[in-house]
């Protein structure tokens, strides 16, 4: 609409037509909703002025945000924010902010990062990725349990500690001892070295049945197992003995000779005697003695004929 004027030579008429247009230009002043104590929305100027100290300094440019016009700006803000689908109990920009801030505590971060991003970060950096080979875990929590399920019951180890598996191993290393000293072919691994000694006890091999003296063996078996079992079911079991001795053949043959040796002596403790003391002729033998003493006696019948003695 373009601009009309007042100028002297218009009516009284044209002076009323143009106040009313600005009249109904500017609006009822009564119907601002700008205002403070003061009533400064008593007038035009003053609800500019309120309006202009409510949006900030100028220029535009002291806006942070890529647009310089307060739509524009708002806008932009707008699209950062997103739709405001909030999962706080505040229904507010400022009220969740706040509740979230309540909930998280204050910040006193033990990270080298101090935001809470970068303390998530630095974490997730430390803890790598949740790549778990040969576990069917997929989160830390569920995979430190499953290798707690393998790895079995510490408190269960038969090993002098039982509190640490590293300390228990190498108690167990130090056990065995360098199985590179091994003289067997396998010198890497106990049970493949021992099963190629058990192969040998059972197999024709020459320079082994020597080594452990196959070419003397006295038994019926040739191979030294064998010949072990054989002399093990002559000897018998230990435990028959009748000597205080049942742990060792040595043993209880050591006992059976102190013995022995004790009934041919002249020592007190002789149960025998002192054979000297004997007055048959034989006096170097028991057996002798009494198989003379026997023939000396007459033989003795009954009225029947039967021999008696």
């Amino acid at each position: 609409m373009a601009k009309s004027y007042v100028s002297l030579s218009s009516t009284f008429r044209n002076l009323v037509d143009q106040l009313n247009q600005h009249e109904n230009g500017i609006g009822d002043i009564a119907l601002l909703t700008t205002g403070d104590t003061t009533g400064a929305d008593s007038d035009l100027v003053g609800a500019v002025n309120e309006l202009d100290s409510d949006i900030g300094a100028r220029p535009a440019t002291n806006l942070n945000t890529t647009a310089k016009t307060l739509t524009a700006a708002i806008n932009e803000l707008h699209d950062s924010i997103g739709e405001v689908g909030l999962n706080t109990t505040s229904t507010t920009i400022k009220g969740a902010i706040n509740e979230l801030h309540d909930s998280i505590g204050e910040v006193a971060l033990s990270t080298a990062a101090t935001t809470i991003k970068g303390a998530i970060n630095e974490h997730e950096t430390d803890i790598g990725n949740m790549t778990l080979t040969g576990l069917t875990a997929t989160d830390i929590s569920a995979a430190l349990r499953e290798l707690r399920t393998e790895l079995g019951d510490h408190t269960a180890l038969t090993t002098p500690t039982t509190s640490n598996l590293v300390t228990a191993i190498n108690e167990l290393d130090s056990d065995i001892g360098n199985r590179s000293s091994l003289t067997t072919a396998a010198d890497k691994n106990l049970v493949v070295a021992i099963n190629e000694l058990d192969s040998r006890l059972d197999s024709n091999d020459t320079d082994f049945n020597n080594l452990v003296g196959r070419a003397t063996l006295t038994t019926t078996a040739t191979k030294a197992r064998s010949a072990i079992n054989e002399l093990d079911s002559d000897i018998g079991t230990l435990t028959s003995l009748t000597t205080s001795v049942k742990s060792s053949l040595v043993g209880a043959i050591n006992e059976l000779k102190a013995t022995v040796d004790l009934l041919d002596s002249d020592v007190s403790t002789n149960p025998v005697g002192d054979l000297n003391s004997l007055v048959t002729t034989a006096k170097s033998n028991i057996v002798a003695a009494i198989n003379e003493t026997y023939n000396r006696i007459p033989n003795i019948y009954d009225s029947d004929g039967t021999l008696l003695n």
